[in-house]
């Protein structure tokens, strides 16, 4: 508000020193000011005693006409409830307008309610900041019915526009043994900007001079604690407000190995970090001091931590969430999930640590605690707007080697606890010592082009269609027609592997004669890639047939088969190009909430041996865009931290992206501005339908 101009203030009114000064000091300024005062009591609660008529001419609520507020005494302990009567004679005495709001439908939603259910579940609640922001919220929603332009309160705190942030600022006052800057914290902006706080510079020393010079009697002033900091009186509302069942009486428990302590009288009559005293009246080496960590209303049980278990649990609450934690890429695995749970963020992180790793509640031996700092991982990143956490996992967690450890500790059974509603893993960096001991792929991109040998320009492949149906002589015929027309490679559909209209070794006899044929016309080289996919003792037995008859190259589905069994492949040194199909993929992958993404199945498959990788087409028919395959296809090509790597993946060959699915001639243009030349572009349909055959 500007100085100088007069503008018409609404004054929420207690009837006590602060509001009456705050009024008295906006009218002695020129301003038109306006007493209102809420009220939270509801006339017909039976909770209400004693009736009392009070005659308010001014009322502005259309529900409370003249006569209508009759019950005065308080249904709990409260600081905010006023007198109408004398508030009203404040206002005569001020010379301003008196209006009365009946509050009562927000109060009990927003304050009260909110006792009742921490009352019963033992949370915190702090009901004074929910008051304040209620009360204050309500008068700003009056200032265009009573053509105002700005609320004011008798509160000790400052308020300040921020220029350099666009917004308001709550700050202390002065006089910090009655600041009350904490209790406007929740209030929107679009509130604090119609909020006058004349009181802010203000000790209450002054304000009290103040308001005893003006001569008239005013209500005393509560003390400084929350109406409801007694817990005594929180219970005794439970008890009048609530059915018994919320207030079951029944045992209470040591959480750590459900020993019982001792009986209890009520679950209302206890607070979630309340400390408790067990072992009394039965000599001092058996009394204990434990906190109140969980209730079960269902039971009734209350169960309790000892001292040792609770410094414990902070312990490893500390050692797991860390955001200075600097982790180590040399000797740590780093997971990066996205995460959405019932819990807040930070909790839902460590649950989710703990579960991949050694997490449990039990306090550990000495010995225990000392693997416990040794092997916990540590999470270093946590940003609530986008849910991403970041965590460091000690490389001696895995083992080497191995891709299902990996991923039943890393994407196990963390997906399958209760408090998770969506969990994505986004990626995972992996240290050398942890890639180098993997063989990785026989050929790579390099290996590819030399057997090819083929340098600048994309490899050029068809699948043949129909997927099914051709037998094993009209495939191998197909796979020729592809070749002499300037193919590269023809493959197998994955769903091809030994059918009875085309049995797999026929059709491995049938195209590799049709191949050599061919190679021998055009004088070049061609690859047929054979779908081997199976158990892996057939999947091996196939591959061997494919050596033996002279082929080059080998396809595994490698979600239907397992990484595991790729890997088990590349362990025989066959020296055939392992080509990767991605069937399958979206099951996990296609979620942008849920799953694990398809750069962590790429990372995964170049570290088992696969030497050529299907990942999207962004102009085709298949899921994936531009952003994410380009990213894929740049990690598959990259072999080391030059560019933007942070693992250092020198010691495993590079690998070459495939592109495949719903592709013709004319996308290739755009295919090759998207993802380059170092690329295998399959086409089927596009190629088996185009008009001229």
């Amino acid at each position: 508000m500007e100085s100088g101009q007069k503008k018409t203030i609404l004054v929420g009114l207690t009837g006590r020193a602060d509001s009456t000064v705050t009024a008295y000091l906006l009218k002695k300024q020129g301003h038109n000011v306006i007493g209102v005062s809420l009220s939270n009591f509801d006339k017909d609660d039976e909770n209400y005693k004693r009736p009392r008529k009070l005659y308010n001419p001014t009322s502005y609520d259309s529900e409370n006409k003249p006569d209508s507020f009759g019950f005065v005494e308080k249904l709990i302990p409260n600081c905010h409830l006023p007198d109408l009567k004398q508030v009203k004679s404040l206002c005569e005495f001020l010379e301003i307008p008196f209006y009365a709001v009946n509050a009562t439908s927000e109060y009990r939603e927003k304050v009260l309610g909110r006792v009742l259910s921490s009352g019963i579940s033992g949370e915190n609640f702090f009901p004074c900041l929910a008051c304040h922001s209620m009360m204050i919220e309500i008068l700003a929603q009056k200032l265009t019915g009573l053509k105002a332009d700005f609320v004011a309160t008798g509160h000790y705190a400052k308020l300040q526009f921020s220029p350099h942030r666009q917004s308001y600022i709550v700050s202390s006052s002065p006089d910090q043994k009655f600041d009350q800057g904490h209790l406007l914290g929740r209030l929107s902006q679009a509130t604090l900007s119609k909020l006058i706080l004349p009181l802010g510079d203000m000790r209450r020393e002054e304000v009290l001079k103040i308001a005893k010079s003006l001569g008239t009697k005013l209500a005393k002033s509560p003390d400084e604690r929350s109406c409801f900091n007694d817990s005594s009186a929180v219970s005794n509302l439970v008890e009048r407000m609530t059915s018994a069942t919320l207030r079951k009486a029944g045992q209470i428990l040591k959480y750590s190995d459900d020993m019982i302590l001792s009986d209890h009288n009520g679950l209302h009559l206890f607070k979630i970090g309340e400390s408790y005293q067990t072992g009394k009246g039965q000599g001092s080496s058996n009394e204990s001091l434990v906190k109140v960590i969980k209730k079960n209303f269902n039971s009734g049980t209350i169960y309790v931590a000892d001292t040792d278990q609770l410094r414990y649990k902070q312990a490893m609450v500390s050692n797991y969430f860390n955001l200075n934690y600097k982790p180590d890429y040399d000797s740590e695995i780093i997971a990066i999930y996205q995460i959405e749970a019932t819990l807040p963020l930070k909790q839902a992180a460590i649950e989710v640590a703990k579960e991949s790793s050694i997490g449990t509640w039990t306090t550990l031996s000495q010995e225990g605690s000392k693997m416990f700092k040794k092997l916990s991982p540590h999470i270093f990143y946590a940003d609530k707007k986008s849910s991403v956490v970041k965590i460091a996992y000690p490389l001696v967690l895995f083992e080497l080697g191995n891709i299902p450890q990996l991923l039943s500790a890393l994407a196990g059974n963390i997906f399958s606890m209760k408090m998770i509603e969506n969990l994505r893993l986004l990626d995972l960096e992996l240290p050398k010592r942890y890639i180098d001991s993997f063989p990785g792929p026989k050929w790579g991109i390099d290996g590819i082009r030399k057997i090819m040998k083929i340098k600048n320009r994309p490899l050029i492949g068809s699948i043949i269609k129909p997927k099914v149906g051709l037998s094993a002589q009209a495939h191998a015929k197909l796979a020729y027609d592809i070749w002499k027309n300037g193919v590269d490679l023809v493959k197998d559909d994955e769903n091809l592997t030994d059918l009875t209209f085309n049995k797999f070794k026929d059709r491995v006899d049938a195209v590799i004669k049709y191949r050599r044929q061919v190679e021998q016309e055009t004088k070049l080289r061609k690859i047929h890639v054979f779908n081997v996919t199976g158990p892996a003792d057939l999947m091996l037995k196939r591959a061997r047939y494919v050596k033996k008859q002279g082929g080059r190259c080998v396809m595994v589905d490698l979600v239907a088969c397992g990484l595991d069994n790729v890997q088990f492949l590349r362990n025989q040194k066959l020296d055939l190009i392992i080509h990767g199909h991605r069937a399958g993929h979206s099951l996990f992958t296609r979620n942008p909430k849920h799953g694990l993404t398809m750069l962590i199945l790429a990372k995964l498959a170049r570290l088992a041996g696969v030497d050529q990788l299907h990942t999207g087409t962004v102009v085709g028919k298949m899921e994936g865009g531009k952003k994410e395959v380009a990213g894929i296809n740049d990690f598959l090509k990259e072999d080391w931290q030059v560019n933007f790597l942070l693992s250092d993946w020198s010691g495993i060959k590079p690998i070459m992206p495939i592109a495949s699915g719903g592709l013709h001639p004319g996308l290739m243009p755009s295919l090759i501005k998207n993802l380059g030349q170092e690329l295998i572009i399959n086409f089927g349909g596009g190629l088996h339908g185009h008009p001229d055959g």
